[in-house]
C-alpha cells in the first residue's frame, strides 16, 4: 500500500522538493512527522537523545529546529518548549551552582574527589530541577494553556527548584565542597573562609575576600588546633591565599630550633607584612606566652610567637586590643 502511493507522488513530482528519494525515506517520514506523533519504537536512541539533553546546546538547537537529530523524528511543539526549557533550567542550574561555591571568583584549584563531589552535587540539583520543570510543563500542557505560557512557567518551576537545592547542597560555598573533598582524599589542603575553634584571644577568624588573612598566635594554646581544623596540610608555600589564611604549618623535618626563625618563621612573616596581610592574632600577646626560660642559659627568651610579636612592633606594626589583631601605625 505504501509502495504504490510512494510511486504515485512521485509520478506527479510532489516529492521534487523533499528529502524523500526512497519507499524507506517515505515510511520515515510518515511515522516521524509532526503533532501526529507515530514515534518508533527505538528505546537505545531515545536513551541518547535524553542523555544528550544534558550538553544544554543540543537541546536549544534541537528544540528551536523542532527536530530529534538522534532519533531522526519530529518534535511536537510541547516536546521543542521542554528541549529549550531543559536546556535554559540546566544553564541556571549550572551558574548557581557555580556562584554559591564560589570557585571561580575565588580562583580555587579543585581536586579530582573535589570536582566529583561539586559534579555529583550539581548533577542532582539538574535533574531535580528538570523534573521539576517537565511536570509542571506537562500539567499545563493537559490544561491546553498556549505553549509560550508553558514553556514559561516550566522554566520559572525548574529554576526556583534549582535556587532551593543549590541552597540545601552547597549551603557553605566553596568551603562545603573542598572540604568534604578533602576528608574523602585524605592529605589535601583544606580550604575554610572562617575557622570555627573557639580560639583564646576571641578574635573573629573569618577571610577577607580582597586580601590574604594571616593568623599568628600560640602553638600550644591555639595553633595547633587551628592547623588541624585547616587540615594540618604541611607546605612550603608563603605565596598570597587571596580569600583564605595564611598559616605557617611547613614539613617537620625543616624544624630546627637553632635555624627555625631565620630559615622559615621570618621568611614567611615578611611575605606576609609584604602583601599587607590582615594579620589577626589567635593568641592574646601576654607575657607569660611570648617568653619562655631557655633552659640552657637559665634566661629569659622569646618564644615562637613572642618572636612574630616583637619582630612586627619592629616593623612598625601596633597590637589592637579591640580587634586582636596587628596594624600599622
Amino acid at each position: 500500500m505504501f509502495q504504490g502511493d510512494y510511486e504515485n507522488l512521485k509520478t506527479a513530482g510532489e516529492l521534487e522538493n523533499s528529502k524523500i528519494e526512497s519507499v524507506d525515506d517515505y515510511l520515515n517520514e510518515i511515522m516521524s512527522t509532526g503533532e501526529f506523533d507515530h514515534k518508533k519504537d527505538q528505546p537505545l536512541l531515545s536513551f541518547l537523545s535524553g542523555l544528550a539533553d544534558i550538553t544544554i546546546i543540543l537541546p536549544l538547537i534541537e528544540g528551536c529546529a523542532g527536530y530529534d537529530f538522534i532519533t531522526g523524528e519530529d518534535l511536537t511543539g510541547f516536546e521543542s518548549g521542554m528541549k529549550i526549557v531543559f536546556a535554559v533550567v540546566d544553564v541556571a542550574t549550572l551558574g548557581m551552582a557555580l556562584g554559591a561555591t564560589g570557585v571561580l571568583k575565588a580562583g580555587v584549584r579543585l581536586t579530582a574527589n573535589e570536582a566529583v563531589l561539586l559534579l555529583g552535587k550539581t548533577v542532582v540539583i539538574e535533574t531535580a530541577s528538570n523534573i521539576a520543570g517537565y511536570t509542571t510543563g506537562f500539567m499545563a500542557n493537559e490544561a491546553d494553556l498556549p505553549v509560550p505560557l508553558v514553556i514559561a512557567l516550566s522554566i520559572l518551576a525548574g529554576s526556583l527548584t534549582g535556587a532551593v537545592g543549590t541552597k540545601i547542597l552547597l549551603k557553605n560555598g566553596a568551603e562545603e565542597v573542598i572540604i568534604q573533598g578533602a576528608k574523602s582524599a585524605g592529605d589535601v589542603p583544606i580550604i575554610i573562609t572562617e575557622i570555627k575553634y573557639k580560639h583564646s584571644s576571641g578574635a573573629v577568624l573569618k577571610v577577607n575576600p580582597d586580601k590574604t588573612t594571616a593568623i599568628l598566635g600560640s602553638f600550644d594554646k591555639d595553633m595547633k588546633n587551628i592547623l588541624d581544623e585547616m587540615g594540618n596540610v604541611k607546605s612550603t608555600d608563603f605565596g598570597p591565599k587571596t580569600g583564605g589564611f595564611n598559616v605557617l604549618n611547613v614539613p617537620d623535618e625543616l624544624y630546627d630550633p637553632d635555624t627555625f626563625w631565620d630559615l622559615c618563621n621570618k621568611p614567611w612573616l615578611d611575605r606576609a607584612i609584604s602583601r599587607s596581610d590582615d594579620i589577626v592574632l589567635a593568641t592574646k600577646p601576654d607575657g607569660n606566652l611570648l617568653m619562655r626560660i631557655d633552659y640552657s642559659t637559665g634566661e629569659e627568651a622569646l618564644t615562637g610567637f613572642g618572636k612574630e610579636i616583637d619582630y612586627l612592633i619592629k616593623k612598625g606594626y601596633f597590637y589592637d586590643a579591640t580587634a586582636n589583631t596587628m596594624r600599622l601605625k
